[in-house]
């Protein structure tokens, strides 16, 4: 009969105990669970991934700025008020731009700094919204109605500026104020993140809703070139186009919109 003394049940139950603790020795490679695994293929994933590419964007009003840049007064079949501006013949497009034959720095594409220059160089007038989008019959009385384009932002504008009170009764007419806000924003200019989304539209890589490259031109970063051609084809059947159509040709996701306001109201 084998006596089991104190000392020897103390000794077995520790060398129980370590056997509980202590794995077995982990051979030279580590094998991890498979929820583990996932979650380490998942961050490598993340480590070896291209940066999200970001959308250039630009404020509502540079947008206004530019449409009112490339715009005239010609507003269909008459003449928009002093100091507004109505349609964008194609045609007019072609010749501000240096692109048709009958100019004499005309060039056969402009880069993106070219459009640039060519843009700054142009006077701003504040574009009129369309009266009526049904028929001609409406239309035609664009001019006469004499209202301008997103009216909420041009308020917002004067006001900002201290050229506008409307808390003053005797103060002059928002409308007479066009010539002298078209000068304030003619001396701020255009940034480059306007000019940029702006050539996009023009060149046909503006994209779509979701900012997905549409049209036979890439992005305005790889060296794509503003053609007689790319204006024809960005135009469609169109001989001209009035404000909202200038923004059909920009991505709504590219135009960062006042929180106050909806396009085109």
């Amino acid at each position: 009969m084998l006596f089991v003394g104190p000392a020897t049940s103390l000794a077995t139950s520790l060398t129980i105990a370590a056997s509980d603790l202590i794995p077995p020795a982990a051979p030279s490679s580590i094998h991890l669970r498979p929820s583990l695994q996932q979650s380490s293929i998942v961050i490598a994933a993340a480590a070896t991934a291209d940066p999200p590419t970001t959308t250039t964007t630009a404020p509502a009003l540079q947008i206004i700025v530019a449409y009112g840049k490339l715009a005239g007064r010609t507003c269909y079949g008459s003449t928009s008020p002093p100091g507004s501006s109505c349609q964008l013949p194609l045609s007019d497009l072609e010749h501000e731009l240096g692109l048709d034959s009958s100019s004499s720095s005309s060039s056969s594409g402009l880069t993106k700094e070219e459009f640039k220059t060519r843009l700054d160089n142009l006077p701003f007038q504040w574009p009129l919204k369309t009266y009526g989008r049904d028929s001609m019959k409406k239309l035609t009385k664009t001019a006469v109605v004499n209202k301008g384009a997103e009216t909420a932002i041009y308020m917002d504008e004067l006001e900002r500026r201290g050229l506008y009170d409307r808390r003053n009764p005797t103060g002059p007419l928002p409308t007479n104020l066009r010539p002298e806000m078209n000068k304030v924003l003619e001396r701020e200019g255009l940034g480059e993140d306007t000019v940029d989304v702006v050539f996009q539209a023009l060149v046909g890589a503006g994209g779509d809703a979701s900012g997905s490259s549409v049209g036979a031109a890439t992005s305005a970063g790889d060296g794509s070139l503003l053609t007689r051609e790319g204006l024809e084809r960005v135009f469609g059947e169109r001989d001209a186009i009035d404000y909202y159509g200038f923004l059909e040709l920009v991505p709504n996701n590219r135009i960062n919109w006042p929180k106050y306001w909806s396009p085109g109201d």
